[in-house]
């Protein structure tokens, strides 16, 4: 059997809550687990590793800092539950600070809250921790459900300002794309009435970030979306070019590429899919 899905097995029993297998999980697994003591251990690990030059690795043509690392490990736990108070802070000296003032504030308090144990419709309760074990693809299912307990499951994941990707990535069990979760998320709320959530994709029209909007008001569809993409078709030409401008990417720049190199599925001509709707299917207690 390939070491890998050994590996990936483990940690999921892990997060199952077997305490076996979690003792023996590297740091890295713990963004997965995604707990409470998850986000304290990686919290305690960069505040003790801070100035540790061990975690500045150099190959030679560039280096890898370790510290980076731990910081989006962090955030991938923020993305899928709610964290109150917990500060998007670096490494630096202000930044530890920062860290170690949260820490001792939430001493012995509740730190991360998932939105399933909140959901009372069964199908919507395992399509919230599937979006809670990584996977985007479930929030677009949760709008797709529609009615308000949908709406209210999508509104207490957490948000974010900058504008991320949306869509669900082709790709293996356990090697998730965490940052579609927060533009699925816009997305789906959309969907569902939440005029913010659409201003906010016309916005981003405008900006370094075009491309995706597109991708985002081809899946929404509606006169709504076709009126925004015809008006679009007015943007002058030097914010056109500014947009190009606007940091690296393929081709002309972000604005025309989503920047990265996942293989996506058609998300607009994609049904999307839940395992959650199979009635022989569940997630343990």
């Amino acid at each position: 059997m390939c070491q890998g899905w050994v590996i990936a097995a483990r940690a999921a029993l892990a997060k199952l809550g077997d305490e076996d297998y979690r003792a023996s999980l590297d740091l890295s697994f713990l963004r997965f687990v995604g707990d409470d003591r998850a986000l304290a251990t990686l919290i305690e690990f960069l505040i003790a590793h801070a100035r540790d030059p061990a975690m500045l690795q150099d190959f030679g043509d560039y280096q890898v800092d370790r510290r980076d690392g731990i910081l989006k490990d962090i955030d991938t736990i923020r993305r899928r539950r709610r964290a109150p108070d917990l500060p998007a802070a670096d490494y630096s000296d202000a930044g530890i600070a920062q860290w170690k003032a949260y820490l001792e504030k939430h001493k012995g308090q509740q730190l991360t809250f998932p939105v399933y144990p909140n959901v009372d419709d069964p199908y919507l309760r395992c399509l919230a921790r599937r979006v809670d074990w990584g996977y985007p693809d479930a929030i677009l299912a949760i709008a797709a459900k529609g009615g308000d307990a949908a709406r209210r499951a999508l509104q207490q994941l957490p948000t974010l300002e900058t504008p991320v990707a949306m869509g669900f990535a082709a790709h293996n069990a356990f090697s998730t794309h965490w940052t579609d979760i927060q533009g699925n998320l816009q997305v789906a709320l959309a969907q569902l009435g939440d005029d913010e959530m659409f201003d906010q994709i016309i916005a981003e029209l405008n900006g370094p970030t075009a491309y995706e909007s597109v991708r985002k008001l081809e899946f929404i569809g509606g006169r709504r979306a076709v009126d925004a993409l015809v008006k679009a078709l007015d943007v002058p030409e030097e914010v056109v070019q500014k947009a190009r401008a606007q940091g690296p990417g393929c081709g002309n720049g972000p604005a025309y590429c989503h920047g990265r190199q996942d293989s996506y599925k058609p998300i607009w001509s994609t049904t999307v899919y839940s395992p959650c709707a199979n009635d022989n299917f569940s997630f343990p207690a």
